[in-house]
């Protein structure tokens, strides 16, 4: 019933707060549900005790309607002494307009004013003020004013009743479809007390005056939480088809499409005779500008491309398929730059895909390529931003094998919609264990965008959104998880967004055991907080003010100085060097780091090789010259070269003798003669074993590996951290090589210095200042982004540094991705976490 409910009101009280500030407040279950589950909010916990006052008492309150539910109900029943009630509640007359009135004794009716200019579905505030005397109790509701005969006792008690209640002859179910906030309540003379009604903390916020709630719906949990706002089932296999034009979402089954309403919750069915043959195909529907439904089957000789008539009910023919589809877990979107259906990736028959195929609506041209540039995979995320699309992630291999092992990319490239150029923007080479729905939300400042994430090598998993920099894979966690049941190529997952609603929608579907298909749909609103939101705005205002007023004194001296040094590093795909992109227009690459911008072989934190003319030339190394060379590097510095047996074994395990020795010759000249344009370098044969001459120290694995040996950490300085630091600084090894040979040697380097800095922390202990702490911490998180000890000493030095929100932001991250990688929640709180 409570789901009904949020279905009821997502086009009331979600749209209310559309593009709007993040609101506080109570929301109150009202005739929607079963009497059961309706709300109630009791002050104090137990009303029958009450709260005791002598002379006067004050109650006031801010409420607002949901005029889209029924229009009745008590908003609060305020009862004294146990026995008589001043009752505040929404009427509607026959033939009338709602109002909100206040009754005494079930005798008098009084309507409030509220003033003309704003509706009931406004934010209004009530004020409640009583004041005892020996023969009667008056009373002010709004400058309405009620007269109550007196008692004999010289004590009163107060209980006020918000919502349902059993409390005697004062028990209600008659709640009114209200939502509830900033209540301050005073009796006598004494300690005003004040509840904003954020969340249940605030329940207890005063240990004299407690309050009691049943079957809440905080505001703030619609910003901070997914809510399941529909649930439907179906006999056979389902696709999700979102239409990023219109607030809407296609489910297309084996003879029936049902459309679902974003906006309203409502859904209409179209059943049709054809047979689309949905155990056999992929997801290749597609909505168009124009409202169009079209399926376009790419996984043939030429596309096989069937409309929708919605007005008939019916595709315009059988589908001819009679086997499966290739493409699994694809991305399939239109470009309007040249009105054509792009399809991107999938997975079939145990191989993976990195094909490109572009069919043109208009005149029937067909082209498909394979796109080099980008690993083979699926399950990958697309969002498209005027002529650009961004593709996110996805699971695969080099090779497109799936028996040769799986890989889940972290990383992300730019396709130039206009011209198909496709473009690499980063890729990050942690541990990733995420993919992400096939949609992707990209900001409107094109800074960042937005991913609906979860493991894919888990059945029982989680769907978590995040927000992530387009310039450097940055991301933050928002909102809290969905539970998800991941079942391969039986699951999918869409993420929706609508401007106007201002609000993200999941949509799930997944199998369950009879083989029906289950599909969820789940809200959440604008802007989606965390946690770590939700503790630093428990700062005190006071506090902000101060800290603002600081900081605006100091960011006036920082900004003249830094207008005259700043550099202009690209943040998003819409403009570079600070001027617009224009249309079609791929960013550029981020400035180097100063240290790869001159000559050299580069193997940490990626493969790229400069010339002496400071030129990148790595695109002209194939990935079997690049593994190549890499593996002659490696192995010169762990046994003074590679031999002819291991070369054979690596690359050419296959191949006779003389076509080895032919495969070895032809990439080996390559590589010297690419090597001759870098510097002092070259590839040398001694005593049968393959190795890297390099004189001048141009390769920086060999160079960094002979300073790492130097160091003496036992007694660390100060150049040695600084040295330590900018070593780690690079990243890892060989990030984008995922061979078990290489495995070995990234695991080595990685190995040797994260004990380096760990020795130097211990060694150096209380001498170093905060600021280096962190520095060395973020270093080691650098190749392993779980180690406690490192997020601990951050933490502390942070906290040294009066920074308790950034180190409570940063323990909140970790413990999320802890108990995602984990699959297990972190046992120590933040207090317990920062003693250790």
């Amino acid at each position: 019933m409570k789901r009904l409910f949020l279905t009821i009101i997502a086009c009331f009280l979600f749209s209310r707060v559309a593009g709007a500030a993040v609101e506080k407040g109570l929301v109150f279950y009202s005739y929607e549900v079963n009497p059961g589950l309706r709300t109630s909010l009791l002050l104090p916990e137990n009303p029958s005790g009450g709260v005791i006052f002598s002379k006067t008492c004050r109650l006031a309150f801010d409420f607002k309607v949901d005029t889209s539910r029924e229009q009745f109900g008590y908003v609060c029943r305020i009862v004294v002494d146990g026995v008589r009630s001043i009752d505040i509640l929404l009427s509607t007359p026959y033939d009338g307009t709602p109002y909100i009135g206040v009754v005494t004794d079930s005798r008098n009716l009084e309507a409030l004013d509220f003033g003309a200019d704003a509706g009931l579905d406004a934010w209004h505030s009530v004020e409640v003020a009583m004041a005892a005397s020996e023969d009667s109790l008056n009373v002010i509701v709004n400058g309405c004013r009620i007269s109550l005969p007196g008692t004999d006792t010289r004590k009163h008690s107060v209980s006020v009743l918000f919502g349902a209640n059993s409390y005697g002859r004062f028990a209600t179910t008659d709640v009114a479809p209200v939502s509830l906030k900033n209540i301050s309540f005073q009796t006598d003379k004494g300690k005003v007390r004040e509840w904003s009604l954020a969340s249940e903390d605030d329940m207890d916020k005063y240990a004299s005056v407690r309050l009691a709630v049943s079957n809440p719906l905080w505001m703030l949990d619609l910003n901070r939480k997914w809510h399941r706002v529909s649930s439907l089932r179906f006999n056979s296999k389902v696709f999700l088809v979102p239409d990023r034009y219109r607030p809407r979402i296609f489910i297309v089954a084996e003879g029936n499409i049902v459309e679902y309403s974003l906006k309203e919750g409502a859904t209409k069915s179209y059943f049709f005779a054809q047979d689309m043959k949905t155990g056999l195909i992929s997801n290749d529907f597609c909505v168009l500008p124009d409202g169009r439904l079209a399926f376009v089957d790419m996984d043939a000789d030429r596309p096989f491309v069937n409309w929708f008539d919605f007005a008939s009910s019916g595709w315009q023919r059988q589908n001819p398929r009679t086997n499966q589809s290739r493409y699994l877990h694809h991305n399939l979107f239109y470009n309007s730059c040249d009105s054509s259906i792009v399809s991107l990736f999938g997975y079939g028959f145990h191989t993976y895909y990195n094909e490109l195929d572009v069919f043109d609506l208009e005149n029937g041209g067909y082209r498909t390529e394979v796109r080099d540039e980008i690993e083979p995979r699926y399950l990958s995320s697309v969002g498209i931003a005027d002529s650009v699309a961004l593709i996110y992630g996805g699971k695969g291999n080099d090779v497109g094998m799936q028996e040769l092992g799986q890989v889940i990319y972290d990383d992300l490239y730019v396709l130039n919609l206009n011209d198909y150029s496709v473009k690499e923007l980063w890729s990050l080479y942690g541990n990733s264990r995420e993919v992400a729905a096939p949609d992707l939300w990209i900001s409107d400042d094109r800074k960042s965008f937005y991913a609906l994430t979860w493991c894919p090598d888990t059945y029982e998993t989680e769907l978590v959104l995040k927000k992530i920099s387009v310039a450097d894979g940055s991301r933050s966690i928002l909102g809290d998880p969905v539970e998800f049941k991941f079942i391969d190529v039986g699951s999918e997952v869409r993420l929706m967004y609508q401007e106007g609603l201002e609000a993200f929608f999941a949509i799930v579907s997944s199998p369950d055991k009879d083989g029906r298909y289950n599909v969820e749909i789940y809200r959440i609103n604008l802007p989606v907080l965390d946690m770590a939101d939700m503790e630093e705005e428990c700062v005190p205002v006071w506090i902000w003010i101060l800290s603002a007023i600081a900081v605006l004194g100091v960011a006036a001296t920082v900004y003249a100085v830094t207008q005259k040094c700043r550099k202009n590093v690209p943040e998003d795909i819409s403009e570079i060097d600070g001027a617009p992109l224009e249309s079609g227009q791929l960013p550029q690459d981020e400035a180097e780091m100063p240290d790869e911008s001159t000559p050299g072989i580069y193997l940490v934190g990626g493969f790229r090789v400069i010339d002496r003319n400071c030129t990148d030339i790595s695109d002209r190394f194939t990935p079997l010259m690049k593994q190549l060379l890499s593996a002659i590097i490696l192995y010169t510095d762990k046994s003074s070269g590679v031999s002819n047996a291991e070369l054979k074994e690596m690359f050419w395990y296959d191949k006779s003798d003389e076509s080895y020795s032919n495969n070895r010759g032809v990439n080996i000249k390559k590589i010297r003669n690419c090597l001759a344009e870098v510097g002092n370098l070259n590839v040398v044969n001694s005593h049968g074993r393959w190795s890297l001459s390099d004189e001048d120290g141009l390769c920086d694995y060999m160079q960094f590996l002979e300073q790492l040996d130097d160091i003496s950490p036992a007694r660390p300085d100060e150049a040695t951290i600084e040295m330590l630091v900018s070593i780690s600084s690079h990243g890892s090894l060989l990030p984008e090589m995922r061979l078990d040979w290489v495995d070995q040697f990234k695991a080595e380097y990685t190995d040797k210095v994260i004990s380096m800095l760990s020795a130097v922390r211990e060694n150096a202990g209380a001498s170093l200042s905060p600021e280096m702490q962190i520095r060395i911490a973020d270093s080691i998180l650098v190749f392993d982004p779980l180690d406690e000890n490192s997020i601990c000493a951050k933490c502390k030095a942070l906290v040294k540094m009066k920074r308790l929100g950034s180190a409570k932001k940063i323990y909140a991250s970790f413990i999320a991705e802890y108990e995602r990688v984990m699959g297990e929640k972190f046992s120590v709180d933040f207090q317990n976490f920062i003693k250790g």
